[in-house]
């Protein structure tokens, strides 16, 4: 091998490795985004919404029912974010639609997410509840489960979709149902 190639497959390997680099810097952004401990859990996803719509050209409204400031508890905060983010992926690669709405509210001692698309749509009758039609919203209700929280499908084909998911907006469910060692 001569120099002028060597030279070349460094450069490459280089290459890999800054896209690496930018890749897993990317995960790590997304798995722990600064704006959710610098923001209330109304001005994180307001960001993670404006942030979508430029990047993706959508047109996802955000309607904020809040009054006041709701204080969540940090894994309450991440869960929430991480799950209206998973929601935002799923209309860009399953419903053929770059609009929605998103809006937030505080109900008693929850707070809700509603989440809804005039997509594609599937038949949840043709799906197996528990599952929730695929691993990531099977998952998403796992870890909205292990907090506390809930999460409710409605679509039908051609109508479009609708995801309402639920978190407690105080630490009471932690304190009587401590999350596993191993979660």
């Amino acid at each position: 091998m001569d120099s002028e190639s060597g030279l070349k497959i460094i450069s490459q390997v280089q290459e890999h490795l800054e896209q690496a680099n930018r890749e897993i810097r990317s995960v790590v952004y997304q798995l722990s985004p600064p704006v959710v401990d610098d923001f209330d859990i109304d001005l994180a996803l307001g960001f993670l919404i404006e942030e979508s719509n430029k990047i993706h050209h959508a047109d996802f409204k955000y309607i904020n029912n809040l009054d006041e400031a709701v204080h969540l508890s940090r894994i309450n905060k991440i869960t929430l974010y991480r799950a209206v983010s998973e929601l935002i992926n799923n209309i860009l690669k399953h419903s053929g639609s770059l609009e929605a709405k998103i809006e937030l509210t505080k109900i008693k001692n929850k707070i809700r997410v509603r989440v809804e698309d005039n997509g594609s749509g599937f038949d949840t009758n043709s799906i197996h509840k528990s599952n929730y039609g695929g691993f990531g919203l099977y998952s998403l209700s796992e870890r909205l489960s292990n907090v506390g929280g809930e999460i409710i499908v409605n679509s039908e084909i051609g109508k479009g979709t609708k995801v309402v998911i639920s978190i407690p907006a105080n630490m009471e469910y932690l304190k009587k149902n401590p999350l596993k060692k191993d979660q």
